[in-house]
């Protein structure tokens, strides 16, 4: 990933791996959907003074906004809220990626995307609604028997889809529009 010019998270699941992830150089943690509600673990990661991005599944406003205090009294380094659509696979009608309005105005903080859909269209769809982390599983070869593969996105698109992305971050524009002379 750093190769690429992106950043690398870490999904840590208890305090070994997660000291693990912060001695190799990881960008950022990554609290899953099943321990957001792992109070000790969060507070953990917190005091890495690293980000911390929460994965949301299907937590609640209020586990999510616990997780968030909890990062907030412990640590420094900020932290994201990862919007994860129902499925896995995610179908488009899953995916409710207007939710970017809902975390926006309760929580303070950047907002990403756990992107589960067999293919890119939902990547281009939340950079056009401004989430901020595009997260998508990728591999050597789909077809191969790991448990992200169905939706995981070929390696060698890494490139041209950084491309889309950037040209959607561009296209979105601004709130309002110049006088052209």
């Amino acid at each position: 990933a750093h190769s690429l010019g992106l950043d690398s998270m870490i999904s840590a699941y208890d305090f070994e791996a997660m000291d693990i992830a912060v001695e190799s150089g990881t960008s950022c943690l990554k609290i899953a959907t099943a321990n957001i509600v792992n109070i000790p673990l969060i507070r953990h990661a917190a005091q890495s003074n690293l980000p911390i991005i929460f994965d949301t599944g299907k937590s609640t406003i209020a586990e999510i906004h616990n997780a968030v205090e909890c990062a907030i009294k412990w640590g420094k380094g900020g932290f994201m809220i990862n919007h994860s659509p129902d499925g896995h696979p995610a179908l488009p009608e899953d995916h409710n990626l207007l939710i970017i309005d809902t975390y926006r105005k309760i929580f303070d903080c950047p907002i990403g995307i756990a992107d589960h859909y067999v293919g890119e269209e939902m990547l281009y769809a939340a950079t056009a609604l401004g989430y901020d982390l595009l997260e998508k599983p990728v591999c050597l070869d789909p077809e191969t028997a790991d448990v992200d593969s169905p939706w995981a996105m070929r390696l060698d698109r890494i490139g041209i889809v950084k491309k889309k992305v950037s040209e959607c971050c561009v296209a979105r524009g601004k709130t309002f529009r110049e006088k052209k002379y």
